[in-house]
């Protein structure tokens, strides 16, 4: 019984992951469309999307005066933030200060995320952005760094993860314009 629970998860497992890569190769073949908008507003939107689930947690949104204008998918870069915002709000478990930032260049936009959480151990930083990799357990999919990556590349930009000088983490999304 329990050998075939575990082949029947495994079967399970190796079929999301099937089907993530394959909902990977479509959206890579079938872009999806782009217009001009501003980064500060969706990214406004897509933190209180998070935020208005978790009222107790501290949430400072820092952007700029100025519009920061980009060629971007809307749905895609509400689902990068929404997963980065998420996972910041999980590690300080409703006991710390989350803080999203937008800085502009002439080229490209950076979405900061930081929390005074734990942060990423340096070592596990590369693989955290494997799809199905968590270190939050069960019931966690593992999805959301990695959407977010893709997105970020999606957009000729990248995600870095990293630590903030308070030892938190600290997520850099980079889209260019």
């Amino acid at each position: 019984p329990v050998s075939s629970a575990l082949a029947t998860l495994n079967e399970s497992i190796n079929g999301t992951s099937r089907e993530f890569s394959q909902f990977r190769a479509y959206l890579s073949t079938n872009r999806p469309k782009r217009s001009r908008g501003d980064v500060n507003q969706a990214v406004g939107r897509a933190v209180r999307e998070v935020l208005d689930l978790y009222p107790q947690v501290k949430a400072t949104v820092r952007v700029p005066d100025v519009a920061a204008v980009a060629s971007f998918n809307e749905m895609g870069l509400t689902a990068a933030v929404t997963n980065l915002v998420d996972n910041a709000v999980q590690a300080v478990n409703g006991n710390g200060a989350v803080e999203v930032s937008v800085e502009q260049y002439p080229d490209q936009v950076q979405i900061f995320i930081e929390d005074d959480g734990p942060g990423f151990p340096s070592e596990l930083t590369g693989e955290t952005i494997q799809p199905f990799w968590s270190t939050k357990g069960q019931g966690f999919s593992g999805l959301g760094l990695s959407i977010a990556q893709w997105v970020a590349h999606e957009h000729g930009g990248n995600l870095r993860l990293g630590s903030t000088a308070r030892g938190g983490a600290r997520a850099v999304l980079t889209l260019q314009r």
